[in-house]
């Protein structure tokens, strides 16, 4: 699995629930869902229900999504940034350098 991920173009992900005061998604690993397609193809494709877009964190909170049942939760609001290398902003260092959010109905 691990070389198939380090292979792909693309990861994509689903059933996700987004926060829209920061559009942030939350992330769930865990029960056939894999970190892998997360983290390590270069350009990230996440499909989002509108009925699983919630106002705040707190409503995401209290959404109900058994998180007790993943193994890891990440809140995610685009690609990652740094600049702490010679004070030059590098995206994607810890993950997909490219992300991409698509609504579903």
């Amino acid at each position: 699995q691990r070389t198939t991920a380090k292979q792909a173009d693309v990861g994509i992900t689903g059933d996700e629930l987004a926060i829209a005061e920061t559009g942030t998604i939350l992330f769930r690993t865990g029960l056939n869902r894999s970190r892998l397609l997360f983290g390590l193809p270069p350009c990230r494709l996440t499909l989002v229900s509108r009925r699983s877009i919630v106002h705040n964190l707190s409503q995401a909170i209290n959404a109900g999504l058994q998180l007790e049942e993943s193994s890891l939760i990440t809140l995610t609001t685009g690609p990652s940034r740094t600049a702490d290398i010679e004070k030059r902003l590098v995206v994607g260092v810890h993950g997909p350098g490219r992300w991409f959010v698509i609504l579903t109905d």
